[in-house]
């Protein structure tokens, strides 16, 4: 399935923040999509009038059990949204 964000593109929220503590989290093997997607929901979303800083991009290793210490760690940080 593929999303078509066009049909919304035009439209403006009425007001918005700008985010620039945020990070993406994602496997090793799926890096590249990861990255592609990232790029093009920022691209839309400035379109929308939101503002988002470039996330690092956090590989999660460990599997399952290591989300536990990457969202406290995401919490130290004082980190805005995770994706």
């Amino acid at each position: 399935m593929q999303a078509d964000w066009r049909k919304a593109s035009g439209t403006q929220y009425i007001e918005t923040k700008a985010i620039s503590n945020w990070i993406v989290i994602c496997s090793n093997e799926n890096r590249k999509l990861v990255e592609r997607f990232t790029t093009t929901m920022m691209t839309m979303a400035r379109k929308k009038g939101m503002t988002f800083a470039n996330p690092p991009i956090v590989m999660a290793y460990n599997g399952p059990r290591g989300w536990p210490e990457l969202f406290e760690s995401c919490i130290r940080g004082n980190v805005e949204f995770i994706m």
